[in-house]
């Protein structure tokens, strides 16, 4: 789909009732992070942000921090990734008080293999430096203007995707009552 401002295909997601990719990651602290071993406890709550220099992602993070409690009561863990540094991911997890793992997808290697990169094109990286915002200083210089699609999954003790949101627009996220209301469907 182009918009204008970028680009994002949208061939080869993920979707419901697919098994997600068995996965580790490193958190915040450098410590490895095994999907399966987690879903041994309940479902996970996933979700992928842009990084620590989004607005709007600063925002979801705080807000389902919010929620974290009631998604724990109801047996679920809540996992944020994204491509930033771990130091970087240190710091949001510091800065918004947030309680959940929040995981480094180096080179966006996970995100790009659910199909969930988008490409900003020239244009917006120019504006974004033009408002001293290098994510090139949170990922690296090699992912000059592609970053993950802001998409949520719910994954089942059995790997199993049962609810999923992508949508390129990174204004637009799941509410968190929404995500309750899929854990106590499950």
């Amino acid at each position: 789909l182009e918009n204008g401002i970028g680009n994002f295909t949208s061939e080869n997601l993920i979707s419901i009732g697919d098994t997600f990719p068995d996965f580790q990651l490193p958190n915040s602290n450098g410590e490895m992070f095994l999907l399966s071993d987690y879903l041994k406890n309940g479902p996970i709550v996933l979700f992928f942000y842009r990084g620590s220099w989004c607005p709007y992602c600063n925002l979801t993070l705080k807000t389902y921090q919010e929620y974290l409690e009631g998604i724990q009561v109801l047996g679920a863990n809540l996992v944020a990734i994204s491509p930033e540094y771990p130091e970087k991911a240190q710091e949001t997890r510091t800065k918004e008080g947030l309680k959940f793992e929040v995981l480094t997808d180096e080179n966006n290697k996970l995100a790009s293999s659910l199909g969930l990169l988008f490409d900003m094109g020239e244009e917006v990286g120019k504006t974004m430096q033009g408002l001293d915002i290098d994510i090139s200083d949170h990922y690296g210089k090699e992912h000059k203007n592609v970053v993950p699609v802001p998409g949520l999954f719910i994954i089942d003790k059995h790997q199993k995707v049962r609810f999923s949101f992508i949508n390129a627009n990174y204004r637009e996220r799941v509410e968190p009552d929404i995500i309750v209301e899929q854990l106590k469907a499950l």
